[in-house]
């Protein structure tokens, strides 16, 4: 929590050295945060830093204790890339670590990948031209194994607008922000040589780096939250909400909770039911008189009868067990099963499923789902899984998409590229290549008109016999859904299209 009345301001990077307040209200952040967390060398390196020089060298604070350099704080430009490009690591989005940054003469200087041939200044980033098409050139390559749409996110790179905004930079297209270059103070302990920890954002005023932290902190022993920078009482009477008791594993947490887990679509009851088990024991293990496992017959018959006391209930119990055969068959997610099973609770709540059969609808609404998700099934998967013919769903697919007035979302290519490459475990420069194999076909029209699944299988084959790389052709026969001499003539048309 940042400090209402000093904003959390710790120090100004060109001055730490010289400036005694600011190097201890370095130590107090230390620690109220890191240092509890190195346990057994948290003594020592306490009583090291009360004495310690700091010492500014090249852009880099070194920090020197009596036994030694204890560490360095040094200023960092990461790449926050926005979370719908369907970005793998750093929660909401992708941070990608672009590389130092020197304070020189009023300028910040950020070294792209520690190269001190390529480099820029956040103050003419935003109108120079060639250093953000060499910024982006860095970007692309770093791409394949964190970005799921990268075709995407490298098209809304072209032609973009380019701001600064405090200390930050915005990149956006169409009004909408597609990645922010920002800078941050970080600390490296050599106690932890592999570990670096963010200290703070910076903004920039005055031609002054100041660094901004979370100081505010919770107090167990008081029940308050303290600035530990200007001692103000931000927060009191703060109400434990941990548990009373200890558990040594997760086995043991779990059994002693009280809680229940997240609300679940996918289950009948939402997960929020009462369970009356059918061992007829008491919480000692002992068992019960025949009056007493009478009355629990009766009460669980009862608790069976309402949950399904209405058709939407009774529909429920078979529609959910079946979607969630589907979704383990197809290899479907948490995520994507959770938003099935609320799109067919709609579509059951508003009477759409009526005079249909619910393995189609649950299959016309897996087939919406996946597709506007980014990871298609075609609906030859969907009927073999289900068991019900591809005219069926498709035209219970047509059905969900009128009576629940949704758009039909749009069938990508390079979705069914991403989706068997990652199937079939074909190298990145091969996934690569199908790319833009396909981007040049799509120019002669040659995509248009025809099956996605059917030009990405084709689409892949080339780029991996142009690469030499061997893969699994009978795997990707099954996965596309047509016959190899479909498959060959789909190839043989981009191939002479395209003169490859």
């Amino acid at each position: 929590m940042r400090c209402q009345e000093c904003r959390g301001t710790v120090f100004v990077f060109g001055k730490i050295h010289t400036e005694k307040a600011q190097q201890d209200a370095i130590k107090r952040y230390l620690k109220n945060t890191y240092l509890p967390e190195l346990e057994d060398k948290k003594e020592n390196l306490i009583a090291n830093l009360e004495s310690a020089k700091y010492i500014y060298k090249d852009g880099i604070i070194e920090i020197m204790g009596k036994n030694g350099m204890i560490g360095n704080l040094t200023l960092k430009s990461d790449m926050k890339i926005d979370k719908r490009y369907g970005c793998q690591s750093g929660g909401d989005a992708l941070i990608y670590h672009l590389g130092e940054v020197r304070f020189e003469k009023g300028k910040t200087i950020e070294y792209v990948e520690n190269n001190k041939d390529e480099y820029f200044t956040a103050e003419e980033f935003s109108q120079d031209k060639e250093k953000q098409t060499m910024m982006w050139e860095i970007l692309k390559k770093n791409l394949d194994k964190n970005i799921i749409n990268k075709t995407i996110l490298s098209d809304d790179l072209k032609d973009v607008d380019i701001y600064n905004e405090g200390y930050g930079i915005v990149v956006k297209k169409e009004n909408k922000a597609v990645l922010l270059i920002y800078l941050k103070c970080v600390l490296s302990l050599n106690v932890e040589k592999e570990k670096e920890w963010t200290i703070g954002f910076t903004e920039k005023t005055d031609n002054e780096i100041q660094i901004f932290y979370e100081s505010a902190f919770p107090d167990a022993k008081t029940g308050e939250i303290i600035c530990s920078n200007c001692g103000t009482i931000m927060e009191s009477e703060i109400i434990d909400t941990g548990a009373e008791w200890r558990s040594f594993d997760s086995g043991q947490r779990e059994k002693r909770s009280r809680a229940s887990g997240a609300i679940k679509d996918a289950k009948v009851s939402k997960g929020l039911t009462t369970e009356i088990d059918r061992y007829d024991r008491d919480a000692k293990g002992g068992g019960f008189e025949a009056e007493r496992k009478v009355e629990l017959y009766r009460m669980r018959r009862l608790q069976t009868r309402s949950r399904m006391s209405d058709s939407v209930g009774r529909n429920l119990s078979i529609a959910l067990p079946e979607l969630d055969r589907m979704c383990s068959l197809l290899e479907l997610g948490e995520t994507i099963k959770e938003e099935c099973a609320h799109l067919y609770r709609q579509a059951v709540d508003k009477g759409f499923v009526k005079g249909r059969s619910i393995e189609s609808i649950i299959g016309a609404i897996v087939c919406y789902v996946t597709r506007n998700k980014g990871e298609p099934r075609t609906l030859e998967e969907i009927a073999e899984k289900s068991g019900i013919s591809k005219k069926e769903i498709g035209r219970s697919y047509k059905h969900v998409l009128k009576s629940m007035n949704l758009k039909p979302p749009r069938t990508n290519v390079e979705d069914y590229i991403t989706l068997y490459a990652s199937k079939l475990g074909i190298s990145n420069t091969a996934e690569e290549e199908a790319q833009k194999i396909l981007a040049n076909a799509k120019q002669y029209g040659i995509t248009a008109g025809r099956g996605p699944s059917g030009i990405a299988g084709a689409v892949i084959y080339l780029a991996c016999e142009h690469i030499g790389e061997e893969f699994p052709k009978k795997e990707l026969l099954d996965l596309v859904g047509i016959t190899l001499s479909t498959l060959h003539s789909r190839q043989e048309e981009i191939k002479n299209k395209l003169k490859l």
